[in-house]
C-alpha cells in the first residue's frame, strides 16, 4: 500500500500519523475499503476458530485431569479399605 509509506517517515509523532491515517481512511470509497474489511472478516474468522480449539484443548484437560483426580481418589480409598479389613 502506498500510503504505508507517509507512516513510515522518520520524526513523525504519533497524533499527526494518527490523523493522517483517520483521513486517508475517510477519504475511501467503500470499493477501496473492501479488501481490508474482507481481510478483518478472514481474521476474524481464524480467531473464532482458534478461540474454539483452544477452550475444546482447555476441556479436553480438565476433563484428564478430572479423571486422573478421581481415580487417583477412588484407589485411594480402595487402599484403605484393604488396609481397615487386613487389621
Amino acid at each position: 500500500m502506498e500510503t504505508r509509506r507517509i507512516f513510515l517517515l522518520p520524526n513523525q509523532p504519533l497524533p499527526c500519523i494518527a490523523k493522517e491515517g483517520g483521513a486517508i481512511w475517510k477519504s475511501m470509497t467503500e470499493s477501496e475499503k473492501a479488501p481490508y474489511f474482507a481481510k478483518a472478516a478472514r481474521k476474524k474468522a481464524e480467531y473464532e476458530i482458534a478461540i474454539k480449539q483452544h477452550i475444546d484443548n482447555l476441556n479436553q484437560t480438565a476433563m484428564e485431569i478430572s479423571t486422573s483426580s478421581s481415580m487417583n481418589a477412588h484407589e485411594d480409598v480402595e487402599q484403605e479399605i484393604v488396609k481397615l479389613l487386613w487389621l
